[in-house]
């Protein structure tokens, strides 16, 4: 199975993605949170949850995760 692949690009310290469509790519940059900007939100579900837990980002701190959606 060939992985689905996304570029992230840092440049003066601004991150740029460049992702084809059937892949999402978010970005928590840890610089600017310590500097005071809030937590992104990442959609609940969808597997960002296993990542962060993997890159050892602290929950409510760190990251967040919007509301699941009932269907």
């Amino acid at each position: 199975m060939t992985p689905a692949i996304g570029l992230v690009v840092v440049d003066g310290g601004v991150a740029y993605v460049a992702e084809p469509a059937h892949v999402r790519i978010e970005i928590v940059d840890l610089d600017n949170i310590r500097a005071g900007d809030k937590p992104p939100v990442l959609p609940a579900g969808v597997g960002f949850e296993e990542l962060a837990d993997r890159s050892g980002l602290i929950r409510g701190k760190e990251i967040r995760f919007s509301r699941r959606k009932k269907i």
